[in-house]
């Protein structure tokens, strides 16, 4: 459950779980993070902490330990999965 924010909007925290490094992770990630912003601004301060983003380096093992981690994690209230790889790990970890 969100706590409440200093602006009574309540504050939605953002784990990531991408597959690896790519040249143009930063501008993706940029452009999601303020879309998912200008989205959400009347009601949530979304925040995207930085110790709730995963990068996977291209391994399965890694990607379903950071799935796991997030989603045992009380300080995130939303995953954000980006790569084949991690949405795979986090459509398996439903079922």
């Amino acid at each position: 459950m969100p706590v409440a924010a200093i602006n009574d909007k309540d504050i939605l925290k953002v784990g990531i779980v991408i597959d690896g490094p790519w040249k143009n992770n930063f501008q993706y990630m940029s452009l999601i993070k303020s879309e998912i912003m200008a989205l959400t601004r009347d009601e949530f301060d979304v925040r995207f902490p930085e110790d709730q983003q995963i990068e996977g380096n291209w391994d399965i093992g890694r990607i379903n330990n950071g799935v796991t981690k997030l989603l045992a994690s009380s300080d995130v209230d939303l995953i954000l999965t980006l790569g084949v790889i991690a949405n795979h790990v986090i459509f398996q970890s439903a079922n």
